[in-house]
């Protein structure tokens, strides 16, 4: 049994793009830590992005006031050079709505962009609203917000990507009638006016928690997927990656079949700068960790046991990928940080975020994450050791 793993794991290795030669796993190197006193431990943290100078990074967090039934929405200017925070604002809630969840923070020239999902009150965000890019000088005046024309009943952002020196919002909307749903896909090109022109492909849709990159002349995408048309009461939703074009339309998409998992809820995506993208998943306590390539080949799928479950971040670093995961005791269990080497399909623990990491992205030399350091956010940065 043993030496049939042992065979089976070598096979793959073989097929793994990400995997250059039989590298061991790299660990995350700690270089300093930034707290954040005005973001409550309780605090989910949405998105991390670092300006292009690697000088300035933002953080986009939420979180739910139970008395208001409503969701509040905050950004944080952080000064990776002088380590200290610089800003903390609370979004303002746009034109009579009352939930304001961000999704995104971008830099482009000497701004900030906030990508965020706004609906009415009592309704909690991502239903039906609308989609705004909000505007701040780097000393954290709001310069402006607007919302994005996206003609469908509903409208729903998943990511801003800054490419070919411009901003681009992707998100989906959905119409309905009697008896069904229809999605569509919608990328929204932002300037420094906020003006947007907004393209629309009605071929089905990603939803909001797909996973996208733009990485050459095309963006590659990962998540659960709907079809073009659905019948009421009948959504069957599948995970999928795909290469698309900027303007709109699929290069190529593909299925990898996660076999462990009931849910495609329990898939996570991470896509790295070769332009793999791998899909985590998890069913009581055994993961499988697909990569899909550049052209849109599937390797076969590595499966291992895991002392965690549930994925809440996942990104590549360097040859190896990371990921902060849920204890399999559920969403009240504690959460660990691990490193994935997927020519082995092994994890190994790592603490550089401390005991409650809470988000984790990288670039090709560095990471960033955050994590709580007794009641408050700690931005915790560092390099990938062997870049």
């Amino acid at each position: 049994m043993q030496t049939n793993t042992m065979i089976r794991f070598s096979v793959v290795a073989l097929t793994l793009s990400m995997a250059a030669g039989c590298a061991q796993s790299e660990p995350l190197v700690r270089s300093g830590s930034i707290l954040m006193s005005d973001l409550a431990a309780s605090s989910d943290i949405n998105n991390v992005a670092v300006s292009p100078d690697g000088t300035l990074a933002c953080v986009v967090g939420s979180y739910v006031k139970e008395r208001e039934a409503a969701v509040y929405s905050t950004v944080t200017l952080v000064d990776l050079v002088q380590k200290k925070v610089g800003w903390t604002k609370q979004m303002p809630p746009p034109d009579a709505m009352a939930n304001v969840y961000a999704v995104a923070c971008r830099f482009q020239g000497d701004n900030v962009y906030v990508l965020a999902n706004a609906d009415a009150a009592h309704a909690m965000a991502n239903n039906v609203g609308r989609v705004y890019v909000v505007k701040y000088s780097r000393n954290g005046d709001e310069l402006k917000h607007a919302a994005i024309p996206v003609s469908t009943e509903s409208r729903v952002a998943i990511d801003m990507l800054a490419h070919d020196g411009k901003l681009h919002v992707i998100g989906f909307g959905k119409d309905t009638d009697a008896n069904n749903e229809y999605y569509s896909m919608f990328v929204a090109t932002v300037d420094e006016s906020l003006a947007f022109q907004t393209r629309m492909s009605k071929d089905g849709s990603y939803t909001q928690f797909a996973a996208v990159r733009a990485i050459g002349s095309h963006w590659y995408i990962g998540g659960d997927f709907y079809p073009k048309i659905v019948p009421k009461n009948d959504l069957p939703i599948y995970y999928a990656n795909s290469k698309i074009k900027p303007g709109g339309g699929y290069v190529w998409s593909v299925r990898p079949q996660h076999k462990v998992v009931t849910a495609s809820d329990n898939i996570a995506t991470a896509i790295d700068d070769r332009a793999t993208t791998y899909s985590l998943s998890q069913s009581r306590g055994t993961s499988s960790l697909i990569a899909v390539d550049a052209s849109g080949h599937i390797a076969p799928a590595i499966t291992y046991k895991s002392a965690f479950c549930k994925v809440d971040a996942f990104t590549p670093a360097g040859r190896g990928l990371v990921a902060i995961r849920q204890s399999c005791a559920g969403s009240g269990g504690t959460r660990g940080l691990v490193w994935i080497d997927p020519a082995a399909g092994a994890e190994t623990a790592l603490d550089v975020l401390g005991a409650t990491p809470k988000f984790i992205m990288s670039d090709s030399r560095n990471w960033y994450g955050v994590g709580v350091n007794g009641r408050k956010q700690e931005f915790v940065f560092g390099r990938i050791e062997g870049q």
